[in-house]
């Protein structure tokens, strides 16, 4: 046979839990963040990047929102601290996010999957998900 099929871990987990979707929402970009390992240089200075997303329900507006962030990351090779909603709904976001400019990257994710990434009210009335990456 000239091929062999190998085994390959291609994805991280991630939980996220919070008392409501912008606490969701900025843990799930610390936590991508965490994953990615940006290295930045000593002098870096901090800028503002201003995104806005649509989506058909809350669940879909945090991978898109993930997503967004994931292609400015790769794009303008930075990272980002924080992020200010300007406004978050189910459906809707306006942001600013903070960017610090990256050396490298240490884990390159190719993208946020939707797979078991339903928002999920628990008991306690915090929101979770769990956030699948694909590397």
């Amino acid at each position: 046979m000239p091929y062999k099929i190998l085994g390959h871990t291609a994805d991280i987990r991630l939980s996220v839990e919070g008392k409501d979707l912008e606490e969701v929402f900025k843990d799930a970009l610390k936590g991508m963040v965490f994953i990615a390992g940006p290295r930045e240089p000593e002098d870096s200075k901090e800028t503002a990047r201003k995104i806005k997303i649509s989506a058909g329900d809350r669940t879909g507006l945090l991978v898109d929102f993930l997503n967004e962030v994931l292609f400015g990351m790769e794009k303008n090779y930075e990272f980002y601290t924080d992020v200010d909603f300007k406004e978050l709904s189910s459906t809707k976001l306006v942001a600013s996010l903070k960017a610090r400019p990256a050396i490298r990257f240490e884990r390159n994710i190719k993208a946020v999957t939707y797979h078991e990434a339903e928002i999920r009210e628990k008991e306690n009335g915090f929101l979770s998900t769990t956030i699948v990456f694909d590397i």
